[in-house]
């Protein structure tokens, strides 16, 4: 995350996995399952990405960046 510049990306699972996928949080609008196994991004201009990650796993993963930029985006030091 770049607090100077606003972005906030996430990964879908470990960087070290060639399946991991990284997502701007900003960006999304929507998610789904699709399996138990596999989900579905919809993006605000419409895109939609099928990630071979559980719905669970990325819903968590969008609300650990969410409370991250909650955080530094309060916290003074950060600003």
């Amino acid at each position: 995350m770049s607090t100077w510049n606003a972005i906030s990306v996430f990964p879908t699972e470990s960087p070290e996995s060639l399946n991991c996928c990284w997502v701007f949080y900003q960006h999304v609008r929507d998610m789904r399952a699709l399996t138990k196994t596999s989900s579905e991004i919809v993006f605000l201009d419409g895109f939609e990405m099928v990630v071979p990650v559980s719905y669970g796993r990325l819903q968590k993963q969008m609300e650990r960046m969410g409370r991250w930029i909650s955080h530094y985006s309060n916290n003074p030091v950060y600003c």
